[in-house]
């Protein structure tokens, strides 16, 4: 793959025609591809305006929603690099991350914003104002790095784990082209959260790639609220760790109705654990 990640798949939207059809269904919103590219390009100039500039990396402490993915290709089109930290976390782990990544500005949740001393602070809120101008999105390299995510720390120090541009279309080839044949009319429910390589992948990058949708949801999850999600959105692909697949199929049919609220799936994903 050639250039900016974030005008990459815009263009990809533009040129296969599916800049209406829906990416996100976030509770009763559903929000479309051209919407999620038009809010990246809004939050690319207000980060701009704060200061940011290539190379640059912005940290994000989002919760899964629109103002996280719109943070992330807003970081990239600027040719800055975005930082992943989970909203979930204490504030160790932020005080940890922020010290190794050395961030110029840092998006999150207000209720966060205290715990980020010493840098630029902005809040999902913030990248939605209609920026004095949106800039173009910066030429890089497919090498150059794009994001990046921590692991988990359980072998030592939690270490950055550095994405290229290039590198979301291989895994997507990969996984979502040939182990899954995505196509546009899947619908795609994760319960690995976005800030995490899984949940980036099955929640964000694949259904970019292939113009299918995916659900956005913000809240930790559980099995009652899967199951809700599910119900309501009919998906086809499931992501998640073998953990979560025993608590679904152990859960009483008669409380949660899991196996009912499943049913529209065609595939389950798994992975993270043995």
């Amino acid at each position: 793959m050639e250039g900016n990640l974030a005008s990459v798949l815009a263009r990809r939207a533009d040129t296969r025609g599916w800049r209406d059809r829906p990416l996100f269904y976030a509770g009763d919103r559903t929000i479309s591809h051209g919407e999620v590219h038009d809010a990246a390009a809004r939050a690319a100039g207000v980060l701009r305006a704060a200061g940011v500039r290539r190379g640059d990396r912005v940290l994000l402490a989002l919760p899964d929603s629109v103002p996280l993915v719109a943070a992330l290709f807003g970081t990239l089109r600027i040719g800055a690099v975005a930082v992943f930290a989970g909203p979930e976390q204490g504030e160790r782990e932020h005080a940890y991350v922020q010290a190794d990544a050395e961030p110029r500005a840092v998006v999150c949740a207000p209720e966060l914003a205290g715990r980020f001393r010493s840098v630029q602070v902005l809040t999902g809120d913030d990248l939605a104002d209609e920026p004095a101008s949106v800039p173009e999105a910066v030429p890089v390299d497919a090498d150059d790095p794009a994001y990046v995510q921590y692991t988990s720390g359980t072998t030592g120090k939690p270490k950055g784990a550095v994405h290229r541009h290039a590198d979301a279309a291989a895994y997507f080839a990969a996984m979502g082209d040939r182990a899954l044949a995505m196509r546009r009319s899947d619908v795609v429910f994760s319960l690995a959260k976005a800030c995490y390589p899984y949940g980036l992948g099955a929640t964000v990058l694949f259904p970019m790639f292939c113009g299918a949708a995916a659900v956005l949801w913000a809240a930790q999850p559980s099995v009652e609220g899967a199951a809700e999600q599910a119900r309501r959105h009919r998906p086809t692909l499931l992501f998640t760790v073998p953990t979560w697949y025993a608590r679904l199929v152990a859960a009483p049919e008669r409380a949660a109705g899991v196996r009912r609220a499943f049913g529209s799936l065609r595939a389950a994903a798994s992975a993270g654990e043995p």
